[in-house]
């Protein structure tokens, strides 16, 4: 399962007693969803993130563009893992238009490589976990007001580099 979307229906949870672990079961009543892109920098703690519900391609293809107009003079290394909307026509026309922005692919089935995914995990543990929401507006504020809140030096330190250069070593 791809963890790149956010549902209205809560995840299930866990809990601990002297005895045993409970786990709490929560409803499936919506299954709408919302697809979520982001980008985050472990060496400043920039998170930059969009959540839309269109088809994925055009979607990513716009949240470029979000991180080409965040930092128009710099180059910008994305590096990504080897989902087919990576590699779409869309994004490759994209791509032609702004030079600034380079991809590098990981290694298949290496999410451990990829500082989004801690970020990713660590949103879902202490925001969408055992949380339901009634809409999607509801949900997509929730997600930025979360990630606006939480201070780079966290994301920093979430994110980090060290696993991936223990994995390189």
């Amino acid at each position: 399962m791809r963890r790149d979307c956010a549902e209205l229906s809560p995840r299930k949870g866990y809990g601990w007693t002297f005895e045993k672990r409970l786990v709490v079961q929560a409803p499936q009543a919506n299954r709408s969803r919302l697809n979520l892109f982001g980008a985050v920098s472990p060496l400043t703690g920039e998170v930059i993130e969009m959540t839309s519900g269109e088809s994925k391609a055009s979607a990513f293809t716009r949240f470029l563009s979000k991180i080409a107009c965040a930092h128009p003079r710099k180059r910008v290394w994305r590096y990504l893992d080897n989902l087919p909307m990576h590699h779409s026509h869309k994004v490759k026309r994209f791509l032609k238009k702004h030079a600034n922005i380079r991809f590098k692919s990981l290694p298949r089935y290496s999410p451990e490589l990829n500082p989004r995914e801690y970020w990713h995990g660590f949103l879902r543990k202490k925001l969408l976990n055992n949380t339901l929401f009634n809409s999607l507006d509801e949900l997509t504020g929730a997600i930025h007001s979360f990630t606006r809140r939480v201070p780079r030096a966290v994301i920093k330190n979430i994110c980090s580099l060290k696993p991936i250069y223990a994995l390189t070593t």
